[in-house]
């Protein structure tokens, strides 16, 4: 950034925005918008924006509207977050809140007669968000490197952070979930009838959204876990035992059921094996003990192991709805039921919530 003199100072400012990777950006409850959160990247203070609800009234009175027939236009685009520096002038202004893909959208009007599920009316899905740090350079080229290192950490981070909304929410960023919108549910609805005239009348928007598939629903991101998934995200990666879970859902919500059970049954593994060593650390174990409990060394004996180290720690059907069920999927024979699957999964994720509960991984953003 140049001074008066045409000197470059140390620090300069790099701001930008980046479109949100997934099939469906990111989905998150209507409070988040206009949001700044703070983090980290591995070597640069980070700010993460989140775009804005369109306040600008519409342009044709709701009276002239009606006059013609013409029903309430919500305003449901989103609009460009706050900025550090701001467009120059209107015609960039203009650019930047029309460009493609779009900054995102409500999925529902506040005051629409009719939305599809109810639950749209404070969700919106976020297509593009800013980023904003300091870098140190002295000269514009020294500027574009760091610049350029910077985008790599930020990649890095938005990598972990889509991994930690994932863990918490069920949306996927890994493509995993193998499901995209299609055919009449690829956007709004408009629709109108006839009057007794046979002229078209009661026009209207409608949106329409997929019906809910069996398994575990996907959630909106609400404001208190996108700011605990950013503080998480500066600091660790979900443990593997979460990021299993969360590939188990995607993959079962996609119809792969040995995979999910296979995955729901490595979580549960590594979950136990912490679960055991939490103990043992308890007890201030020494290492020949510890050395005879990794005899332990496979889910089944895990579980036993537990059942005389924490009883009633583990649910009461793990023997039979999941590590019966890992081994099926394992060895073949018999095939596995999708609500069998499902309870797989949720024991599961019982277990590693027990292990490793998502409120002690996901503590509140200070400010």
């Amino acid at each position: 950034m140049a001074d008066d003199d045409g000197d470059v100072a140390n620090e300069w400012p790099p701001e930008g925005h980046f479109v949100i990777g997934g099939a469906w950006g990111l989905q998150v409850s209507t409070e988040c918008l206009g949001c700044t959160l703070t983090s980290r990247t591995a070597s640069h203070d980070l700010e993460i924006g989140l775009p804005q609800r369109d306040t600008e009234p519409d342009p044709i009175p709701s009276e002239i509207r009606w006059r013609l027939g013409q029903p309430a236009i919500p305003n449901m685009e989103l609009v460009p977050p706050k900025w550090a520096c701001g467009p120059v002038d209107d015609r960039e202004r203009e650019e930047e809140r029309r460009v493609s893909p779009v900054w995102g959208t409500t999925l529902g009007s506040d005051t629409g007669e009719v939305t599809y599920p109810e639950s749209a009316r404070d969700t919106a899905l976020v297509i593009r968000c800013r980023f904003y740090t300091t870098v140190e350079a002295s000269n514009e080229a020294e500027f574009e490197e760091a610049t350029k290192r910077f985008l790599g950490e930020l990649d890095d981070w938005w990598t972990r952070f889509t991994a930690w909304v994932g863990v918490v929410t069920g949306q996927d960023f890994l493509g995993l979930g193998g499901y995209m919108r299609q055919g009449t549910q690829s956007g709004d609805i408009r629709t109108w009838t006839c009057d007794g005239n046979g002229q078209r009348a009661g026009r209207g928007i409608r949106s329409s959204y997929p019906p809910s598939r069996p398994g575990i629903p996907v959630s909106k991101l609400q404001l208190e876990d996108l700011r605990g998934c950013v503080t998480a995200t500066g600091k660790y990666p979900p443990p593997a035992e979460w990021a299993l879970i969360r590939d188990a859902r995607l993959l079962l919500n996609a119809g792969h059921i040995r995979r999910a059970v296979l995955d729901a049954g490595a979580a549960a593994e590594l979950a136990m094996t912490t679960l055991i060593d939490q103990y043992l650390d308890a007890a201030n174990a020494q290492e020949p003990v510890r050395l005879a409990f990794a005899k332990f060394n496979n889910l089944g004996r895990k579980r036993d192991l537990l059942k005389v180290l924490s009883p009633g720690l583990l649910p009461a059907r793990v023997q039979p709805d999941l590590i019966e069920m890992r081994n099926t999927a394992s060895h073949g024979g018999v095939e596995i039921t999708f609500d069998q699957a499902l309870t797989t999964v949720e024991i599961a994720t019982e277990i590693v919530g027990a292990a490793r509960p998502l409120a002690s991984l996901l503590p509140p953003q200070t400010a």
